[in-house]
């Protein structure tokens, strides 16, 4: 009689490779979702700071700053272009000082350490029209440095 060879593989073989694949996954998808805040900061503070030179050169022209973004030729900001953060500008004292703020919005919001980043041409933040104080522990100044590179940017 002959023996019948089988070729294949088990219904238990494949379920032990169902798991394992399960088990890697679950791993990986918490890293790779705080991935995905930290690139989202990066986009961020590029925009912050395209802001800035934009409200610079405006100032140059005009010796006063402006809280249109139409007038420093950004068109209409009021999200930063991926929508993970909400644009905030505040001028005050006629258009002396000015300061920019972006809160995190929707699934950035996750991001607890930096979900506000902030910039102004004085060492003081003035409040920012309808959003958040800025407390938290990074913000920017053009003037003035603070952040705290450990928590939103990996560094020691």
């Amino acid at each position: 009689m002959k023996k019948k060879l089988f070729a294949g593989f088990s219904l238990i073989e494949l379920m032990v490779v169902v798991a394992i694949i399960g088990i890697l996954s679950a791993l990986a998808f918490p890293s790779y979702s705080r991935y995905i805040l930290q690139s989202h900061r990066a986009e961020a503070l590029s925009t912050l700071f395209n802001i800035q030179a934009a409200q610079e050169n405006y100032y140059a022209q005009n010796n006063f700053y402006t809280a249109q973004a139409s007038s420093l030729g950004l068109g209409s900001l009021t999200s930063q272009p991926g929508g993970y953060y909400t644009i905030l500008p505040t001028v005050q004292n006629s258009g002396q000082n000015y300061a920019i703020a972006l809160s995190a919005t929707g699934t950035q919001t996750q991001d607890s350490a930096c979900n506000v980043f902030a910039i102004a041409n004085i060492n003081r933040y003035p409040a920012v029209t309808g959003g958040p104080a800025i407390t938290n522990k990074v913000a920017y100044a053009s003037d003035g440095v603070t952040v705290n590179t450990t928590t939103c940017f990996g560094l020691q």
